[in-house]
């Protein structure tokens, strides 16, 4: 993420300050600190522990259709492994994981990937965490799902505790390609007005690129217009896949966090990520560094399960062994989450660029990026 050099770094905090205290107004306003959310903080604020996490996501394939530029999932391990091999997982094994979840207190269960509804078994996957009465979220893109399983998640899925979140990035066919590599565009579009017909409740996940910029507002009054509950907005950092010529500047990006503030104060709710900008805005200026907004969850909250087992404690990283406490094979849950949770005490991130579970990548980065960002290597390395 690069900066605007005639821009004063005390000015962009002052800014940065100003756009976060109208945003926690807005949070406040209409109440979105969830549950899940007030007991995350709270932990925080203890520095207290969980008995077990509130939210796991676990991937159920590696498979995925299209091929996102910016996807933080790129690496060999999450996708497509060197040999190549589309792992999904199974059920049984999915079934003695739920029930270690439920045990230990477990609140919400997102389902990820890859595309998750490209696992043969996607429905049944979902049905076996609603027989436990577990919060669900789906991940995905929206360009696999058939008719049949929106009917089917249409009939299980709890309106008031569950959704989908429907990755969102362009609003024509064209950019659409350019992101994603994919020309179906039009099963998406698809897919959001069967989310509108069946009653599916979405929010939308969108990335603002250089590539997409021009139709931000376009992709938002799409959503909306098909009954999105909710958008989320942000930026994301250069990375090793990512170029920075890709992103966009520290000063656009507070340019549209202002606008879309400004032009949506009402309902869908406009989520907008402060903390992954935190750490750029504050780089220069480090003296005047305040804690990030939110916090980091992982570890204290929140972890992720991969195709292999492997136990992270971040969602973000999960291609890297830098954050993996353990695998499945190896051990029950509970005790690794008990490391997890040992893991995250130890850490003094701020961010997600200066945390040491990905100091060991620093090394591979180019010799411009900044240490510690996460590195997920291109995909193409490892066919």
């Amino acid at each position: 993420m690069s900066r605007d050099a005639d821009t004063p770094a005390s000015d962009r905090v002052a800014r940065f300050r100003a756009l976060q205290a109208i945003y926690d107004r807005r949070v406040a306003r209409f109440d979105v600190v969830r549950p899940l959310r007030a007991i995350h903080f709270d932990v925080q604020a203890k520095r207290g522990r969980l008995r077990g996490p509130l939210v796991v996501m676990i991937d159920l394939t590696n498979q995925c259709n299209i091929h996102c530029v910016f996807c933080y999932r790129a690496g060999p391990k999450v996708l497509l492994e060197p040999a190549g091999r589309v792992r999904h997982r199974d059920l049984d094994a999915f079934d003695g994981l739920l029930d270690e979840l439920t045990a230990m207190g477990v609140a919400s269960v997102t389902l990820s990937g890859g595309e998750p509804t490209m696992h043969p078994r996607f429905i049944e996957a979902v049905e076996r965490v609603k027989e436990r009465d577990l919060s669900l979220t789906v991940v995905t893109n929206g360009t696999h799902l058939t008719q049949a399983q929106l009917e089917e998640l249409a009939a299980r899925l709890d309106r008031r505790r569950d959704k989908v979140e429907l990755s969102l990035h362009a609003a024509t066919a064209e950019t659409f390609a350019a992101l994603t590599g994919s020309r179906r565009y039009d099963h998406l579009r698809r897919t959001l007005a069967a989310f509108r017909d069946l009653e599916i409740p979405f929010l939308t996940m969108t990335l603002a690129l250089r590539a997409n910029l021009a139709e931000i507002d376009a992709i938002l009054d799409l959503a909306a217009g098909h009954g999105a509950r909710e958008h989320a907005v942000e930026a994301p950092f250069p990375k090793s896949h990512l170029p920075a010529s890709d992103c966009l500047a520290i000063d656009e990006v507070l340019d549209l966090y202002a606008r879309l503030m400004a032009t949506r104060p009402g309902r869908p709710f406009l989520a907008l990520n402060f903390f992954h900008l935190h750490d750029h805005i504050f780089r220069d200026v480090p003296s005047e560094r305040a804690p990030a907004p939110g916090g980091c969850h992982a570890g204290t909250s929140s972890c992720a399960i991969d195709i292999l087992g492997d136990v992270h404690l971040c969602q973000f990283a999960i291609d890297h062994r830098g954050t993996a406490v353990g695998n499945l094979a190896d051990a029950p849950l509970a005790e690794l989450w008990a490391r997890a949770q040992r893991r995250s005490a130890a850490r003094s991130a701020e961010s997600c660029t200066n945390c040491p579970a990905f100091v060991w990548e620093a090394e591979r980065e180019a010799p411009e990026r900044a240490p510690g960002l996460v590195t997920i290597r291109r995909r193409e390395e490892h066919r």
